[in-house]
């Protein structure tokens, strides 16, 4: 009678933490998925992945102020600066009050943080595809780019410097495969 009533014990405080109704003290870390960057996210810099020539990035420009031609501006500054500009216009998403944000695919995170390194600030967020172009949106807290002596030196470290709370890239960061 004793073996019974210690298996019933066992096996309603099994259910118990099967169920969650219970917390382990050791956690359940095993089988949780890691979590990633998905759509409007920050996506943490690809490991290993290094910058490259700002020519074969391909970047729309967006004003999101209401100062005139300021796309226009920092269109023409990005260029100085070697960056393959695609075109400019005014933010379909109205004023933004930040510096400035890119949105990009999965294919163009490392891209969007060799910009951040060029605007200090920028905000970095994946649009669910696995797009390679960028849209940078200019806000208003935007006041110019950062010396090029000081955004090079960024780019020849090692690794690109993460935004804090960034997430890494996964597959289920594609939201949208067409």
């Amino acid at each position: 009678m004793r073996l019974g009533g210690t298996l019933l014990v066992v096996f309603v405080l099994g259910l118990i933490l099967a169920s969650g109704l219970l917390p382990l003290p050791f956690g359940n870390t095993f089988s949780e998925k890691p979590k990633v960057a998905r759509i409007g996210q920050t996506p943490c810099p690809l490991p290993g992945v290094k910058p490259y020539k700002p020519a074969n990035i391909k970047i729309e420009v967006f004003n999101g102020t209401a100062r005139n031609g300021l796309a226009g501006k920092v269109a023409a500054d990005l260029k100085q600066r070697g960056f393959g500009v695609i075109g400019t216009g005014n933010s379909p998403d109205g004023e933004y009050d930040g510096v400035a944000r890119v949105v990009t695919g999965t294919e163009g995170v490392t891209a969007a943080y060799m910009v951040r390194a060029h605007i200090p600030e920028t905000k970095i967020e994946l649009d669910g595809t696995v797009g390679s172009n960028l849209k940078l949106f200019i806000g208003n807290r935007y006041d110019g780019m950062a010396e090029k002596a000081g955004a090079d030196r960024e780019l020849k470290k090692k690794a690109l410097t993460p935004i804090p709370g960034c997430l890494p890239v996964g597959d289920a960061s594609v939201e949208n495969r067409q």
